[in-house]
Parts: structure tokens; sequence; C-alpha cells
């Protein structure tokens, strides 16, 4: 057998998740279900963490490597669930997550799928944003920029975003 024939050959002995992407990521059931789809495979559900109530803003990486979701939990002074938490899964369905002080309003897979930027504010009114650029991997925080509104009154008058900030902005 010729070398050139031997790496197909190989290729197709590895095991089927070596190479697993997802496909998609549906939120389902009125916000109370997340499926998704890894390769081929069949349609699997998300976790429900504890005390979290609902999903929402499901994405797949650019890579398809990892699925995100924003995991919605009960608030003390609202009669609706908040979404307090960003859950980042890998393809070997290990879960990595993000929080803060506030409600995350925005996020998005950064640095080449590595890296998510999300958005943290009140959930009335104008008040200061917080952005945070973290590492998938481990967590580490990357960046943080605080968006401080000159004029709460005046949507033309809000300030800049640095540039990997700006697709968490919603």
């Amino acid at each position: 057998m010729k070398p050139a024939f031997l790496l197909p050959l190989l290729l197709s002995m590895l095991p089927h998740g070596a190479a697993a992407q997802f496909s998609s990521a549906a939120i389902t059931a009125g916000g109370r279900s997340l499926e998704y789809r890894i390769s081929n495979s069949a349609i699997e559900t998300a976790p429900l963490l504890k005390d979290q109530t609902g999903f929402q803003d499901a994405k797949v990486s650019p890579d398809a490597k990892l699925m995100g979701w924003l995991a919605e939990y009960p608030n003390c002074c609202t009669s609706y669930a908040v979404p307090l938490e960003l859950i980042v899964m890998d393809r070997h369905r290990r879960l990595h997550s993000f929080s803060g002080p506030q409600a995350i309003f925005g996020w998005c897979f950064a640095s080449d799928s590595k890296a998510v930027a999300f958005r943290q504010t009140a959930l009335h009114g104008r008040s200061n944003e917080v952005f945070e650029l973290r590492r998938v991997q481990d967590g580490k925080l990357l960046q943080r920029f605080v968006l401080v509104w000159s004029d709460p009154d005046d949507e033309s008058r809000r300030p800049q975003v640095p540039r990997w900030a700006r697709c968490a902005v919603g």
C-alpha cells in the first residue's frame, strides 16, 4: 500500500468524537430547554444547572468547537428570571461558567473562539455597563472595560466601546 493511501485509512480509524463539532443549538419549550447537535449525532439537551430556570441567546462558536448560552435564574426583586450566568460547553461536554455582580445582556465568542466577551448592567434604567473578555479554557480575565454614561437620556451620546467588546453590545 502506498503511503498516500494511509492517511485516509488512519483518519477513518479515529474515534468519531475526535473531530466532533457543534452543528446546531436551539432554545425550545418557551426558553426552558436548549437542544443541540454535535456533528451528525442525535439531538441532545443541555443540562439545567442548580436553580436555573431557563436559557437565552444560545450560540455556536465560529469554529463549531464550542456552544454557549445565558442561564436564567429567579430574581428576588422581579417577577421574571434574569440572565445571571454565561455558560460555554465544549465538544467534550465540559461546562465553563462566567458571571459577575449584574445581569448579562449580551455576549459573543471572540479571539478565534478562545474567549468570550460579555456585557453586564442593571436590569432597569441607564447605568454603567461592564464589559469583560475572558478566556474560555480557564476563565482568565483578558480585558475589562467600564462604559460610563455621560448623559443617560441621550442615546446619541453613547460612549464608544473597544473593538473586542462591540459584539456584546447587543
